[in-house]
């Protein structure tokens, strides 16, 4: 296996604990499908890190299923649908899929993914990315950087 900064294009990049990410990129490169959202009524963190974690997947496994969920039925506020993909979030209680690893970022506990929870619960394995301190741990894996203002800087 790669190692994990490389894989990312990140060697040289600094973490607290960067042994929290073998397990991580041992999920990703085990998954063929992966989901990933953020927590409900979504702000620029949430969308972002969805976004910005799709992208960057995208490029590293081209043969992967990723699909990035909205929480909720309510639409991309307007301040950020400008976003690269921001067009191609799909609302959660609308993805009928099986996942092998369902992603959530910035959401520190099941109940703020709303309706991503039944697809976070459905899904084979759980990764969280994640910067609030006060984590329910809902997940088989979790990635936690207390100390960063955002999950998006994570």
């Amino acid at each position: 296996m790669p190692n994990a900064f490389d894989l990312w294009g990140l060697a040289g990049t600094m973490f607290e604990e960067p042994d929290q990410w073998a397990p991580a990129i041992g999920l990703i490169s085990g998954a063929d499908t992966i989901a990933i959202s953020g927590h409900t009524n979504p702000d620029g963190d949430a969308l972002g890190s969805v976004l910005g974690l799709g992208l960057a997947l995208r490029r590293h496994y081209p043969l992967k299923r990723i699909v990035q969920l909205l929480a909720d039925e309510a639409p991309v506020p307007r301040v950020y649908r400008f976003l690269p993909g921001a067009d191609g979030l799909l609302p959660a209680a609308r993805y009928e899929g099986d996942p092998d690893l369902f992603i959530s970022v910035d959401a520190p506990t099941l109940e703020r993914l709303e309706d991503s929870a039944a697809v976070a619960t459905r899904a084979r394995k759980r990764l969280t990315i994640d910067h609030h301190p006060s984590q329910e741990f809902y997940a088989g894996a979790t990635c936690l950087y207390e100390k960063k203002a955002a999950c998006g800087e994570i």
